[in-house]
This record gives structure tokens, C-alpha cells and sequence, in this order.
């Protein structure tokens, strides 16, 4: 919609392998990736002769100072937190794209946050960031719908198996996924298994997946009537 051509890659290694083969632009760098994370992937497209002035702008849930400033150290220029706005992305665009470089990498770069809300479905914030298109955010909802038992069983299969980086790693992902559709309250339970998983408190895992699955049916129920994809779900 903003009139450039992107492409996109499943992981990190993939990400360095294409930005050897062809030349761009911009870079958006998920930071949590499998195979290679977007820090090491930062570095090695740092180390490449046509890698050295690119900028590259993190994408990550992380929204601690600590994240941001790990990603500048990365060789990162700049910092875009999920949930993605679309307008906050034309604006990222527009700067580094226009050669007005205010942020070289090493340096601190500023990231102006919003309060988190924990609805269960924040449909007007979902279409305000699609820049009020109600036809992809309607898809966007009825994807995630299709996805979401796959996610939930992950996270139980995870814990059945006693595997606490599974269940950060699974946590995280369905954290990141509920945000970006504005399923708050949904994202906000899977970021509490993530911190389980991260500080290996397994035992609190249960409870907070019954918590997952109850704010899951109620997102479902929700969503579904008011984006119109029950027949989907």
C-alpha cells in the first residue's frame, strides 16, 4: 500500500544469505528468529561490503530499554516495537529512505511507547493501525484464528515435556501474533508463560494455560462476530 517492493525470509540465515544476492534499500529485522536471531544477523550483513550503510530497523516485542539498546550495539539504526502500526512504518521509511540520517548505529535511539491495554479484542486500534481497511483486517483475524489451536498446543506440548525454552520460545510467539490481530489480553497471558519459560518456573505454567485458553474462546467468540469470520472459525 505504501508503494515499495518488500521481500521476506523465514529466519536469519535466510535473511543474510538474500542480502548477499541482491542490494537494498532497508532492512526490518525481526529480532527473534530460528536458525539465527536478528542481532547475529545484524552483525554478519554488518560485515558484508554492501551491508556497512544499509539502514536496518529492529522489529521486536521487546520494548525494555535493555532491547533497544542491545539492538543498536547489534549495528542497528533505528527501532519499530509490536504491535506493527503501518503509520509508524511510512515514518521510518520516509526517514531513512530520505537520507536524512539523524541515528548512525552505536547510538542511543529514543522509541516513544504506548500504554497496554488488556482487552480482549481491540478491534478499533487492529483497523486504525490497517489504516482503516475492515477487508484485511478481517483476514488478518480469521489467519490468526487459523493458527491459534496450533499455537496453544505447542505451549501444552512444551510444558508436557518439561521443556521451559520451548515454552518461552512458544509463549513469546503467540504473544507477539495476539498483539499484532489486538487480542491484548490473550498476548498478555502468553507473555506471562514466556517469562515462566524464561525463568524456569514451570510450575506456574497450568494455571496461566488454562488462562490462555479461556481468554482464547472468549477472543474467538468476540472476534468472530464482530469481524464476520464465524463460518472461518
Amino acid at each position: 500500500k505504501l508503494g515499495y517492493r518488500a521481500d521476506t525470509v523465514a529466519n536469519g540465515l535466510e535473511a543474510v544469505s538474500q542480502f548477499e544476492r541482491t542490494s537494498y534499500d532497508l532492512v526490518f529485522m525481526d529480532v527473534q528468529m530460528p536458525e539465527l536471531d536478528g542481532l547475529d544477523a545484524t552483525k554478519a550483513i554488518r560485515a558484508l561490503k554492501n551491508g556497512k550503510h544499509v539502514p536496518i530497523i529492529a522489529m521486536t516485542a521487546g520494548a525494555l530499554q535493555k532491547d533497544r539498546e542491545d539492538c543498536i550495539r547489534a549495528g542497528m539504526n533505528d527501532h519499530i516495537a509490536k504491535p506493527v502500526n503501518p503509520l509508524e512504518i511510512a515514518e521510518k521509511l520516509s526517514k531513512w529512505l530520505a537520507g536524512t540520517r539523524e541515528h548512525e548505529p552505536g547510538e542511543t535511539v529514543q522509541v516513544i511507547g504506548g500504554e497496554t491495554t488488556c482487552l480482549v479484542f481491540d478491534r478499533a486500534n487492529l483497523i486504525r493501525r490497517l489504516m482503516g481497511d475492515e477487508e484485511l483486517a478481517q483476514t488478518f483475524v480469521a489467519g490468526f484464528l487459523d493458527y491459534l489451536p496450533q499455537y496453544l498446543a505447542v505451549i501444552r506440548a512444551a510444558h508436557a515435556q518439561a521443556d521451559a525454552v520451548a515454552v518461552r520460545r512458544g509463549g513469546h510467539t503467540l504473544k507477539g501474533s495476539a498483539a499484532n490481530v489486538g487480542a491484548n489480553a490473550l498476548s498478555a497471558f502468553a507473555m506471562q508463560i514466556e517469562h515462566a519459560g524464561e525463568t524456569g518456573n514451570l510450575a506456574a505454567v497450568p494455571a496461566l494455560i488454562e488462562r490462555l485458553e479461556e481468554q482464547a474462546y472468549l477472543f474467538i467468540k468476540i472476534a468472530s462476530a464482530q469481524t464476520a469470520v464465524g463460518d472461518k472459525v
